[in-house]
Parts: C-alpha cells; sequence; structure tokens
C-alpha cells in the first residue's frame, strides 16, 4: 500500500509500467459525470460520489487482477487497509467479479480531498466510511 497527497504521484510513475495513464487522468481531473471511463492498456476509472456510511455498513474486499488506486477528490473518507492472510474470508474469490469479501480488523487510513491510496492485490480494503459527501476516482490498473 502507498498513501500519498495527488501532487506527489509523479514519484510513483516508475512504480509500474502502466500507472503513467492512471496518473495522467487524475494529474488533469477537472470533474465528469459519475461513471467508468476506459482510458488505455485495460486501466480503467470509476467516479464515484456518494455519502460515506457507518463503519458497520462497509465490509472487506480484495482483488487479484488488479490495482486500486483510491483517490478522494473531495470530501473526507476512511478506508480500512489489511493484510489478507489477517483476515477471514466470509466469500471466497469471484474471478469473474475480481473480487473476495473478508471480515476482521485493520488499521484506519483517514484520506482528505487531494489524498490517494495505492491498493495492491495483497492489500485488502474497506472504503467508503466516514460522514458527509465524497467524491472519489477508484482508477483499476491490471496486475
Amino acid at each position: 500500500m502507498i498513501r500519498d497527497k495527488i501532487e506527489n504521484i509523479g514519484q510513483y510513475e516508475g512504480s509500474h509500467p502502466l500507472f503513467r495513464i492512471a496518473f495522467a487522468y487524475l494529474k488533469n481531473y477537472q470533474g465528469a459525470e459519475v461513471g467508468k471511463y476506459h482510458l488505455d492498456n485495460g486501466v480503467f476509472a470509476m467516479v464515484q460520489r456518494y455519502t460515506a456510511k457507518q463503519e458497520s455498513e462497509c465490509t472487506w474486499e480484495a482483488h487479484k487482477k488488479y490495482i486500486d488506486i483510491q483517490y478522494i477528490v473531495s470530501g473526507q473518507e476512511t478506508i480500512c487497509t489489511a493484510y489478507e492472510n489477517n483476515l477471514t474470508i466470509t466469500v471466497p474469490y469471484n474471478p469473474e467479479k475480481d473480487i473476495s469479501f473478508y471480515e476482521g480488523e485493520g488499521t484506519r487510513q483517514e484520506l482528505n480531498g487531494g489524498e490517494f491510496l495505492i491498493l495492491f492485490p495483497w492489500d485488502t480494503h474497506k472504503p467508503g466510511i466516514g460522514e458527509g459527501n465524497v467524491e472519489k476516482i477508484v482508477v483499476k490498473i491490471p496486475y
């Protein structure tokens, strides 16, 4: 997992060959309708706007086919993170949906507008926690 501010995102461009595509979208983002946007080479972005929820309403998830970049455009969101082997699996991995679900405890990452998390397949996460409105972009990068 990597956590940082959007102004530092360029430091990570060499970490993966497709990060440049994702980072260019995030650096140049000036608002878009809620939805899914195909970028290039299998990279896509999902623009989301929602009201954050109580932690008890959110679920732990993990993916195997994609790296997630979760960027908070505005608002505040807590995303809990944990290593997959520290949680108990509740729904086994579904390769068609690229997701598995878990329960357990982890570390709270409180992100404000302008901050992001890069979550690798071994970084299980529970997003969407908080109060108030959030605008977030989740960029999915093939792994």
